[in-house]
């Protein structure tokens, strides 16, 4: 399946302007194709370049395709942002009945809907949203895994009921915890760039109201993020989460069994991880889910930002040889760091000053994350770093997008130019780690082409 899959990108990037068009019509052929890909038979390393592949082919493809047409809820525009704290809580947004308006469907004997259809694709309470979201500084934890991760962050689809009214959302960890967003604002291309939607094959019976109690429950508890992903469960509640335990958590208290972790960071940095004080071994992803044989894929979400999805993975490819380049020079690093290192010791010795400095920073007693010091302390910084390097990676990456071949992302970083454009957008961060080995490369000082963009 997936050598017939390569085969027909190849081909269309291989055919003349004039018989693109006829691969219109065939659009849903690969599509499906895709979606059956055995993805617990392949490699992760084969998966990415299939999922670069296909945005790629997709990115092409959308000037002769028609967009699905805007539906009630996407008339409602919220400002909630990736990963960050928002005012649209579900107690608030449950309050705006545009956002029960889905064309539902499996209904149970009571009348509860068990899933829906929105913009194309057929949902089912329990779908996992496996999602690379709409932010520069997404997927640098997946980054630094010895594999390529196919997603940064995963959500569970539940669906709600408030005065009569049913309101789909997905679940997910946030900063300050958990939370639930309505699905149109979730898949909203301000949210999250792209998706991959997956399926449990045996679901249990009318797991949908199971899901929902499950949820309203975790929304009621503070919860924090926790960096150990180690949390084990006390008295029936895992106070500290990721968002792949999350979906543990859903699937434990309905009686699923759990996917077992299988990723594990980069021999490379997990020294540097090490002397942080995150010694972790293994680790759950949400690639780990994906690759289970008991999920199928059902459908895509792809909002055309191939360009930015591909800047992201080679930036957090990159920050991940930045951290295992040496060891982090805390002495080098800006005020803010020893500050926040200070502070964070404060919290969590749980003074006065720490609490006030927690309030002050929006967490609670609660919601407060779990983590080494020294880890938490430099966690503002990397984002930052990310964001810098992303500005002066993405018009670069942009420019040398080829549009006569099919995207290969292992022959896209493998290039001498790209290359020297994540040397020299690192180069301003190497200063902070000793010592600072040259590996024998190129010498960025004389990338003068890339330079201009940078």
């Amino acid at each position: 399946m997936s050598r017939e899959l390569k085969c027909q990108l190849n081909d269309f990037f291989g055919a003349p302007e004039q018989g693109r068009f006829a691969t219109v019509l065939r659009a849903a052929q690969t599509e499906e194709r895709y979606r059956a890909l055995n993805r617990s038979a392949m490699s992760r390393s084969e998966l990415a370049e299939l999922k670069f592949g296909m945005q790629h082919w997709r990115k092409c493809l959308k000037p002769l395709r028609s967009v699905p047409a805007r539906e009630v809820p996407d008339q409602i525009i919220l400002d909630i942002q990736p990963q960050k704290a928002s005012p649209w809580s579900w107690e608030r947004w449950s309050q705006i009945p545009e956002l029960s308006e889905y064309r539902f469907s499996n209904l149970d004997s009571s009348g509860r809907p068990g899933g829906l259809t929105y913009r194309g694709i057929r949902y089912r309470a329990g779908d996992l949203l496996l999602v690379d979201q709409n932010t520069h500084y997404s997927g640098i934890f997946a980054g630094l895994m010895d594999q390529p991760n196919l997603a940064s962050h995963i959500g569970i689809v539940v669906i709600l009921e408030k005065a009569g009214r049913y309101f789909p959302a997905v679940i997910e960890s946030f900063e300050l915890g958990v939370r639930a967003i309505p699905l149109s604002v979730f898949l909203s291309a301000d949210f999250t760039s792209y998706a991959e939607v997956f399926r449990l094959r045996e679901a249990p019976e009318d797991w949908g109201a199971d899901l929902e109690k499950v949820a309203i429950e975790i929304l009621s508890e503070p919860h924090g993020y926790d960096f150990y992903a180690q949390d084990k469960a006390q008295d029936g509640v895992r106070r500290y989460l990721t968002c792949t335990t999350l979906i543990s958590c859903f699937f434990e208290k309905t009686g699923v069994k759990s996917v077992s972790p299988a990723s594990r960071f980069h021999s490379r940095v997990q020294p540097a991880l090490q002397k942080l004080g995150l010694g972790v071994s293994l680790i759950l992803t949400p690639t780990d889910i994906l690759q289970d044989p008991r999920f199928s894929c059902v459908g895509v979400v792809d909002h055309a930002t191939v360009a930015l999805n591909l800047a992201r993975a080679l930036v957090a490819r990159e920050i991940r040889d930045t951290l295992g380049s040496g060891v982090l020079d805390f002495s080098a690093l800006p005020w803010s760091v020893h500050f926040r290192r200070w502070g964070i010791g404060q919290v969590q010795r749980n003074t006065r000053l720490g609490r006030f400095l927690r309030d002050r920073a929006g967490f609670s007693e609660g919601s407060f994350p779990r983590g080494p010091v020294l880890l938490l302390s430099i966690v503002a910084i990397v984002d930052v770093w990310t964001i810098e390097m992303m500005g002066r990676c993405l018009p670069y990456v942009g420019r040398c997008i080829s549009w006569e071949q099919v995207m290969s992302f292992e022959r896209f970083s493998s290039d001498l130019g790209v290359q020297q454009m994540l040397r020299l957008a690192s180069e301003p961060y190497r200063k902070y780690f000793r010592p600072l080995e040259f590996d024998g490369g190129f010498d960025v000082s004389k990338s003068t082409e890339v330079a201009e963009f940078l």
